[in-house]
C-alpha cells in the first residue's frame, strides 16, 4: 500500500517581529543630557543595569520621557509603524503607554525579560555601530527541554539573534522574552524602547 505524504503544516502560535529603517533621528546629545541631568540609583532588581530612563521617578523629578517633546517626531513615526504591523497581523490599533531610553556603555547587557501588562513592544537604535552587543529573542515560554534540530526553520527556532544598527526598529509582542548580550566596544549604545497597548478600536 502507497503512503500519503502529502503535509500542510499550520503555523500557529507564532511571535512575529517586525524590522523597520529610519536614521533620521539625533537623539543622542538629548539622551546623554537627561542621563547626567538624573543619574538613576534605584535599579528596580534588574541583575544588569544599563542606564533606563523608565527609572526615573517622575513624581520627584517631574520627568516623563513619553511626555518629552524631543521624542515627539520619533514618536509619530513609531506609530505609523505599529500601525502598520497592527494592521498586518489584525489587531486593533495600539497607543503608546510607555517611553524610555536605554544607554550602554562597556560591560552593559540585559537579562532576558519581558514586558507586562501590554500588548506590543519597540525598540529603536538611536545610537549604535557596526559590531555592537545584538538582541536575543526566545521562544516563549522557555524550552526547558530543547527539541535537537537538524536544519533550523521557522518551524524549530527556539531563538533568533538580530544584529542591529543605527535607525533599525524592531516590533514585538511584549511577552516576547528578549535579552541583550553584554557590550565589549567603548562607543555609547543607546535604544529607545516603547510599550503600546491596545485601543479596542479598528481606525
Amino acid at each position: 500500500m502507497k503512503k500519503n505524504r502529502d503535509m500542510y503544516i499550520d503555523h500557529y502560535f507564532t511571535s512575529p517581529i517586525a524590522v523597520f529603517k529610519n536614521e533620521n533621528f539625533e537623539l543622542k546629545d538629548h539622551c546623554l543630557k537627561i542621563k547626567d541631568k538624573y543619574p538613576i540609583t534605584d535599579h528596580r532588581d534588574w541583575i544588569h543595569n544599563p542606564y533606563n530612563s523608565l527609572s526615573i521617578v517622575e513624581k520627584e523629578t517631574g520627568y516623563n520621557s513619553l511626555h518629552d517633546p524631543k521624542f515627539s517626531e520619533l514618536t509619530r513615526w513609531v506609530q505609523k509603524c505599529v500601525d502598520d504591523f497592527s494592521q498586518e497581523c489584525g489587531y486593533y490599533k495600539m497607543r503608546p503607554k510607555h517611553l524610555w531610553f536605554n544607554v550602554y556603555e562597556k560591560g552593559d547587557s540585559q537579562e532576558f525579560h519581558n514586558h507586562g501588562g501590554c500588548h506590543l513592544s519597540c525598540v529603536y537604535y538611536a545610537e549604535i555601530t557596526d559590531g555592537d552587543s545584538r538582541i536575543i529573542f526566545n521562544r516563549t515560554p522557555w524550552a526547558m527541554f530543547p527539541i535537537p534540530v537538524v536544519k533550523p526553520s521557522v518551524s524549530n527556532y527556539d531563538q533568533v539573534r538580530y544584529n542591529v544598527e543605527r535607525g533599525m526598529l524592531l516590533v514585538f509582542k511584549s511577552d516576547t522574552m528578549h535579552m541583550v548580550e553584554r557590550k565589549v566596544t567603548d562607543d555609547t549604545r543607546i535604544s529607545v524602547s516603547y510599550n503600546f497597548i491596545s485601543t479596542g478600536e479598528t481606525s
